[in-house]
């Protein structure tokens, strides 16, 4: 946590600051009564310092708050393929519904213009969620995928319709001309008060047909960034000839501004490699003044951080671009490689950006590993997916992290989506399979092939680890829970476009399947203010040691029984009566940790705990006070040991006490 060092216990003093403060808390907020959570923002105490805040909060689960669904619901309409959220306002695209309505609440029961698609804002007031507009293209057209991409900022929504077909260029153009068959175009809408009117018409400034300009689109105040992942221009870096088109597929993305209410094209971004069916833009983030661009068929062999370009030896291995502003001229100031380059890994088709960390996600990456920086070259688990960490210190980025689920499988596509606000980042494997329903359920049962998953990692100084494990509240074979996402750092909305109930609106049925493909949306809170007093104390965790920060990949033994680790580190000396102690996988809160087979801890070349695994199954493991009490100030030494013969493996391991 942020209130101590890594290997000791918070002083007594800083001890009863926090108590202190959480007392004072509980006053402020007024709990009503015991095990009810409080939703309104924290008061935050003089005795609690900001970090203590931002450590309790991210301890405390997350709660699903609502779920959403159109209100027309149909089947195959894919509601939520897109989803954004910013404050009290979430916006969800059906690219695929299907009526013939045009602008602001408009008649949905009109299924005349397939796939024309529709965008639906959602409020709240409180903790309550209600549908605030159906909002419609200004010219909707059969197959015009309408809400394909959304993004939102304060009282601006963006929307992208990547089959639209009109072959104007630039600003409010005309768009009735479908010459230009999905060429693609980009919707601005406002809202006054609660109303929502169309701003501006946006398309690019070299529309041609199926370029699919607005296949992603990023929203930051008065910016926005348009993908266009199958524009063909040769061009490279900022401003080239957009004219060439003997780079097909290539990708371009579009800078946009607004001074006032008029937009306007800033500039016309490619990678500085462009080459046919790199697919740039196929991804995109946007924050203050600086911009990453996945490019998902990227071929170059390079690893890392501004590698070799040139070398085309990893077909569709991916790279990722950050690009900055300065005053209104963009630049590329990075090119950006996974540690473990391959082919076919698709590093690119997810990324995020917050302030001066990326993240990127490579959802066909191969190998077997567990949780944060494991075996990144054992490639057994085909399609597993993972996702990599850059940070910038300000003169160059680095990677931080490699990151995978917690329970990496097979075809579970883990990095098809993901998000960053702050030290969370939230990482969704579409394709799970286990049957779990809720916040921390049962990973490893498979019941539910395709169902989805979404995994939140935390960051304590530059170490990340997995906080939490989200499933639906109605899990259901093949929902793909987790296939899009979005998170303002308060709240997370998690979007399930193969979700088939016939519920409409807010918390209605989501037991009746009969509407397949139909789509939901699932929300979230991350920022419970606080719970009751009790609650905080349970989930308060401290670190006391770090015996092993690494996932050891299974292998075969060397020699039957064999010790496959040993580690130490001095038990601090000022050890709580109260509470409990747990091997845990995670520093910041109690996950199920695994030895195969079996973990010892000793002192003064004594025994003095052991607990042996039934691999191989995780398990919480906890430590008595009365087995560490008489060694408190004294060298504790750790090994993981074979007992059984066939394979050792083990998960990261640190001893935690939470009171």
């Amino acid at each position: 946590m942020a209130f101590h060092s890594d290997q000791t216990l918070p002083t007594m003093r800083v001890a009863r600051r926090i108590i202190a403060g959480l007392l004072l808390l509980a006053v402020v907020i007024g709990l009503a009564r015991v095990g009810r959570f409080v939703h309104a923002q924290p008061a935050q105490s003089a005795s609690l310092h900001a970090s203590d805040w931002q450590a309790i909060s991210e301890l405390l689960p997350p709660n699903q708050q609502a779920y959403l669904k159109a209100s027309n619901t149909n089947l195959g309409d894919l509601f939520s393929s897109s989803v954004a959220i910013d404050g009290n306002t979430i916006a969800i695209g059906a690219p695929n519904e299907s009526s013939s309505a045009t602008g602001i609440n408009g008649n949905q029961q009109d299924n005349s213009v397939i796939s024309s698609g529709a965008v639906y804002i959602f409020v709240r007031t409180g903790t309550t969620w209600s549908q605030q507009a159906y909002i419609k293209a200004s010219n909707p057209d059969f197959n015009d995928l309408f809400g394909h991409s959304v993004a939102l900022s304060g009282n601006t929504l963006v929307v992208g319709a990547v089959n639209e077909s009109s072959e104007a260029t630039g600003i409010n153009g005309n768009q009735t001309d479908n010459s230009a068959m999905n060429a693609g175009a980009v919707y601005v809408f406002v809202r006054s008060g609660t109303t929502w009117s169309q701003q501006s018409y946006l398309k690019a400034s070299n529309a041609e047909a199926f370029d699919q300009f607005g296949w992603i689109v990023a929203l930051d105040g008065n910016t926005l960034a348009v993908g266009a992942n199958l524009e063909s221009s040769n061009a490279t870096g900022v401003n080239g000839n957009q004219a060439d088109n003997n780079a097909v597929r290539s990708g371009a993305a579009y800078i946009f501004v607004r001074t006032g209410t008029t937009w306007s094209q800033q500039a016309y971004l490619k990678a500085s490699n462009t080459e046919a069916n790199d697919n740039f833009a196929m991804a995109l983030d946007l924050s203050g003044d600086r911009l990453v661009v996945g490019a998902v068929n990227e071929d170059s062999a390079a690893t890392g951080i501004n590698g070799d370009q040139s070398n085309n030896d990893a077909a569709s291995a991916g790279a990722a671009y950050v690009f900055v502003r300065s005053g209104t001229t963009w630049s590329q100031q990075a090119y950006l490689k996974a540690s473990n380059t391959e082919a076919n890994d698709f590093f690119g088709e997810s990324v995020t950006i917050d302030d001066s960390t990326v993240a990127v996600g490579a959802w066909w990456e191969d190998s077997s590993a567990t949780g944060v920086n494991g075996d990144q070259n054992n490639n057994n688990t085909t399609f597993s997916g993972a996702a990599y960490v850059y940070s910038f210190d300000g003169m160059s980025w680095s990677q931080q992290a490699y990151i995978k689920a917690s329970n990496t499988d097979t075809e579970n596509y883990f990095g098809h989506a993901l998000v960053l606000r702050g030290d969370r980042l939230i990482v969704s494997a579409y394709a799970d399979d286990s049957a779990a329903i809720g916040i921390n359920g049962d990973q490893q049962n498979a019941d539910a092939g395709g169902s989805g998953a979404a995994f939140v990692f935390a960051r304590v100084g530059t170490v990340w680890s997995q906080q939490h494990y989200l499933k639906a509240s109605n899990t259901g074979v093949e929902d793909t829970f987790g296939y899009t996402m979005a998170t303002d750092g308060l709240s997370l909305v998690v979007g399930a476009r193969y979700e088939d109930s016939n519920a409409t609106g807010i918390d209605g049925n989501q037991a009746d399947n009969s509407a397949d493909l139909s789509g939901a949306a699932y929300v979230f809170s991350l920022a419970q203010s606080v719970a009751y007093l009790p609650l905080v104390f349970k989930r308060m965790t401290t670190l006391i040691a770090t015996i092993n920060p690494n996932t050891i990949p299974i292998r075969p033994i060397t020699v039957q029984g064999e010790t496959f680790l040993s580690s130490s580190f001095i038990l601090p000396s000022d050890l709580p009566a109260t509470g409990t102690y747990y091997l845990s996988a995670s520093p910041t809160s109690v996950m199920p940790s695994l030895v195969d087979d079996a973990v010892v801890l000793s002192a003064n070349s004594t025994q003095i705990f052991r607990h042996e695994y039934s691999t191989p199954n995780s398990a919480i493991v906890t430590v008595p006070y009365a087995t560490l009490a008489p060694y408190a100030g004294q060298s504790i030494t750790v090994q993981f040991n074979d007992v059984y013969g066939s394979v050792v493996q083990a998960s990261p391991m640190y001893l935690i006490w939470v009171p």
